[in-house]
């Protein structure tokens, strides 16, 4: 199964998921880019090269195939693999196609997208449910994503373009959060990295953890 990346865009609802904190979208709870549950981690297994990311469009053709996905992504997947690239439009047509069905459904949802200084937009929605029944409106969210576009969403934030446009963003992002850690009073190494500063940051009480969570962000 084709995991979800910190980068990833799916919105649902607050009343959904009370309590969490997550990334910058504060109108709904915001499973993207990075957040209190999700502190940023080094991403050394995503693909950096064409030869890599053509590897991984190839396993999502099969993970899509086996795992339900509508005719439409799996044909959007082959044109990934004929292009070696995903296009802004691709992704955010898959992305419209699961707000559809969403809204087929009997759900609430529509289209958003983020951007950050250096790198591209990111497509993806916001999902309301009933809170009453939870677990049916995930279920529903869930169901629509893996049908419509999560395979290619995926693809499209691990092709080596985004991954650069990433990379830079964390750099950034890792600058700031040293910076927050040293200012509460955290001695850090000269090479501190991802992997030491996420620990460092998990260790301190609240609010100070997300302070530093939301440095750089």
């Amino acid at each position: 199964m084709r995991r979800r990346l910190p980068v990833a865009m799916t919105l649902i609802a607050s009343a959904l998921m009370a309590g969490c904190t997550q990334a910058s979208g504060d109108a709904a709870v915001f499973a993207g880019p990075e957040g209190a549950a999700s502190v940023a981690q080094e991403p050394s297994t995503l693909p950096t090269s064409a030869a890599a990311f053509g590897n991984e469009v190839t396993q999502a053709q099969m993970d899509a195939l086996e795992q339900g996905a509508s005719d439409y992504q799996l044909a959007l997947i082959d044109e990934i693999a004929a292009q070696g690239s995903v296009s802004y439009e691709l992704a955010k047509d898959a992305a419209m196609r699961t707000v559809d069905c969403i809204n087929d459904a009997g759900g609430d949802a529509s289209y958003t997208e983020s951007s950050e200084p250096g790198a591209g937009p990111l497509p993806g929605f916001l999902a309301n449910g009933d809170p009453e029944n939870e677990a049916a409106a995930l279920a529903l969210i869930d169901t629509c994503d893996y049908q419509e576009a999560h395979w290619v969403n995926y693809l499209y934030q691990v092709q080596p373009d985004f991954l650069a446009w990433q990379a830079v963003i964390d750099e950034r992002r890792l600058d700031a959060r040293i910076e927050c850690l040293e200012d509460k009073g955290i001695d850090l190494p000269a090479d501190a990295d991802w992997n030491l500063v996420t620990g460092e940051i998990h260790e301190l009480p609240e609010p100070d953890l997300y302070d530093c969570v939301e440095a750089g962000m």
